[in-house]
């Protein structure tokens, strides 16, 4: 009986440790790209399967695979459209564990063809083919919609859970107030405040839920001076113009706003 190679025995040994290693670093370092580009992780986890399915089998040697470009194209769209249901059927179970209702997910999820709304018609407009890369582009819309769906069920169901009507939500008066460090000449506490009128909701930078807003404040800072005098506290008005008035500009959520940069200062009885 021959001894076994040991050269050989080493080399598929070394093989599997860096084929193992390899396709490890390849999925954390895509997972850890998408993270810091802000793309969901199922578009680059598609796009690595779609890749792997693509190249030859064996790298020691030159080949080539003689199928067609039709049938190279139908097996990316075939891959490509089994991963997407397969994390469809996934994405429902996990929310509807979360939120324990098995219509909410339907909810959620029923925006995800109208992300072909827009990619249909710039396909037509700029006379391209819908490709496995329009595709991809498809599984990236329908993942931010889905996510921004979850955030805003999520951020209502809370809210009316603290006893909040929806009406109350979408449309209301938000007052806020802060003690200054500081007191009047006679000794008084001073506060300062800011009025929006809440009209919906948006989403800031980090993607947070919040509200989006009435581009008149002044319209806000009038009724609070009103509602005040109705409630009858109200000792003297005074309107002060800024050096600087900020006249215009943009909320968290991206909505202008206006206002002619006068500040209401209020003395109360």
């Amino acid at each position: 009986m021959s001894r076994l190679p040991l050269f050989e025995v080493a080399q598929v040994v070394l093989g599997i440790g860096l084929l193992t290693l390899g396709a490890e670093s390849l999925v954390r370092g895509a997972a850890g790209l998408a993270e810091r580009l802000g793309l969901s992780p199922l578009v680059v986890g598609l796009t690595v399967v779609a890749f792997g399915t693509s190249m030859p089998e064996r790298s020691d040697r030159y080949s080539m695979k003689w199928d067609g470009e039709w049938h190279i194209t139908l097996e990316v769209f075939r891959d490509l459209g089994l991963a997407f249901a397969a994390v469809l059927v996934l994405i429902y179970v996990l929310v509807v564990g979360w939120f324990r209702s098995f219509l909410t997910p339907l909810v959620i999820m029923a925006p995800i063809p109208l992300t072909l709304v827009g990619i249909l018609p710039a396909h037509a407009l700029a006379g391209a083919f819908f490709t496995a890369t329009s595709m991809i582009g498809f599984i990236a819309g329908a993942g931010i919609i889905v996510r921004n769906s979850i955030i805003l069920v999520d951020f209502i169901e809370l809210r009316l859970a603290q006893g909040i009507p929806l009406e109350i939500m979408q449309n209301r008066d938000h007052f806020r107030l802060w003690e200054a460090p500081w007191l009047t000449s006679e000794g008084r506490t001073v506060w300062v405040g800011a009025g929006t009128h809440d009209t919906g909701f948006g989403r800031d930078p980090a993607g947070q839920m919040t509200h989006s807003i009435d581009p008149d404040v002044d319209h806000e800072r009038e009724n609070i001076v009103d509602s005040l005098k109705q409630a009858g506290v109200v000792k003297d008005v005074r309107y002060l113009t800024p050096k600087d008035p900020l006249l215009k500009g943009l909320t968290t959520t991206g909505d202008q706003f206006h206002s002619d940069g006068r500040v209401a200062v209020i003395e109360l009885k």
